[in-house]
Parts: structure tokens; sequence; C-alpha cells
């Protein structure tokens, strides 16, 4: 009898091993800052492997209105801006502004040069949220140029970006917000340059840290601002995948102008944005 009630016991604890959920996506919260009046966010988001949704809780910055959110199905390198109050979306690309910026009929010119990416420091960063993470600190330098309707502007700008990394999760969407490149500078050697020290790092950061230093003008002044980004909570849990789709009957508009009309009424994000099998 006790061989009997051992081998059951061993058959459910087996059964109830092989039939508990697998929780293969990741769901967290995080708060930016950014000093100098420039604004703060709450997001919460949920990522499955290359999928990504990011929701904006609370935030006091323009593009990033509460009650939007991004969306992007391979990995962050594309993100579609959702609003769900006026039911259209628009395509999320920073350098798209800069270069519309540039192109502005020769009004505005932009040039970047002499860029510089330095690894300060690497060590252990102990634990964040319970998980262990390795700290980074780098020093990324460039020169800037603006022409504007003829008038010059330059300066030398310097950022310090520290990470705390976490190597716990590894879906590609957390790209998506928890980038640890940062936002597209507009300037295509300096992003690959940056990107390819960033690509050294396993992991993404539970914790960054960035202070930008720009000393220009005629009279050499110096401005700093500093932006902090901290996950408050991270889980992993199994997500729906209607969760990383765009209504069917919303209108894509453009978040930039581009002088001529869309083509078609129908979501045109295709296989991008089609449901998952």
């Amino acid at each position: 009898m006790k061989q009997l009630t051992l081998a059951l016991t061993l058959v459910g604890a087996l059964t109830g091993t092989l039939t508990q959920p697998a929780f293969g996506g990741v769901y967290y919260e995080a708060q930016t800052t950014m000093d100098k009046g420039a604004g703060s966010s709450t997001v919460h988001a949920w990522i499955d492997d290359q999928h990504a949704r990011v929701e904006f809780i609370e935030s006091d910055i323009p593009m990033t209105k509460k009650g939007t959110y991004l969306i992007s199905r391979d990995g962050g390198q594309t993100l579609f801006m959702v609003n769900p109050s006026d039911e259209t979306y628009s395509e999320w690309d920073f350098s798209a502004m800069i270069n519309l910026a540039e192109g502005m009929s020769g009004l505005v010119n932009l040039e970047f040069s002499d860029p510089e990416v330095e690894l300060l420091e690497e060590g252990d960063g102990g634990e964040v949220l319970g998980y262990p993470t390795r700290h980074y600190k780098y020093r990324t330098s460039y020169d800037f140029r603006m022409k504007i309707l003829g008038m010059k502007r330059s300066n030398h700008t310097v950022t310090i970006q520290e990470m705390w990394v976490s190597q716990e999760f590894s879906d590609a969407g957390l790209n998506a917000w928890l980038r640890k490149s940062g936002r597209s500078s507009g300037d295509s050697s300096l992003d690959r340059l940056i990107g390819t020290e960033m690509e050294k790092i396993q992991g993404f950061p539970l914790k960054s840290e960035v202070v930008t230093t720009s000393v220009g003008g005629k009279k050499g002044k110096t401005q700093t601002s500093r932006s902090t980004t901290n996950v408050t909570l991270i889980r992993k849990e199994s997500v729906k995948a209607d969760r990383f789709e765009i209504p069917s009957h919303y209108q894509r508009v453009e978040l930039l102008p581009t002088g001529g009309e869309g083509e078609g009424d129908e979501n045109p994000l295709g296989s991008i944005f089609g449901r998952r099998n």
C-alpha cells in the first residue's frame, strides 16, 4: 500500500508539473522622469518575444499623451503610436522627424561630427527588484552644428549613461521601451557607433540614468539635463495575442506631414500586425 501511495504521489506531481501553464511573456511597469520641466511618464507594458505594447498610464509629455500606447511586432525596430481617443495610429520614427527638419526647404541644416563612445565602468550592479544586474557606465560625445535661416549654432555634447542590466529577461520586444541605446539621435554614423557598443551588452536595463551636458553658443553657455527610467515592477506572465493588435477600424494618419494623401482606407499593417497563429 505504501508503494502504491508513493507511486500515485509521484504520478500526480509529474502530471501537475506537465500541466502548469508556460509563462512566455513579460509584464512590467516603469517610470521615466526628465528634469527642467521636460516631463515624466508612467508606462505599463506587455511583451512576448518580438511583440510589445507600451501603454502611457500617466504622462505630461505632449507626444506620449496619457491613454495612448506604442505597438511593435518586430522587437522595437518599428513602432506605432496608437491613439484610442480618436481611433488613429501613426508610425513613430524619430529619425524621420530629424530628416523632416533637415529637408524644410533648406531652412534647417544639422551636422554631427567627432562622435566617440567610451565604456567607463563595468561591474556587479547588485540586485534590482530581486534580480541580479550588471552595471555599465558609458560616455558619449560629439559636436553638433545647426543652421536655421542663416543663423548658426554649435555645441559640444557629452552624455554619461549608467545602466543596471538584467539578463533574466530576453524578449526582443523589451527594446520598444527599455532599449539600451536610447532613442535615435538622427545621425546614422553616431547611432551605428552607439549601437555597436550596446550590442555587446546582454539583457535589458531595469534602471538607467542619463546626464547630458552641452556647451555652446556665443558665450559658451553650459546646459545640463538629466533623465531616469526605473522599472518598478516586472514579472513573467502569459500575454494574449490580441493585445498586440491595432483595431482594424482605426485609421492610419501621418505623424509628420508628407505632402500627399495616404493610399487606401484599410489598416495597411498587413502581415506585420496580423493575428498570430
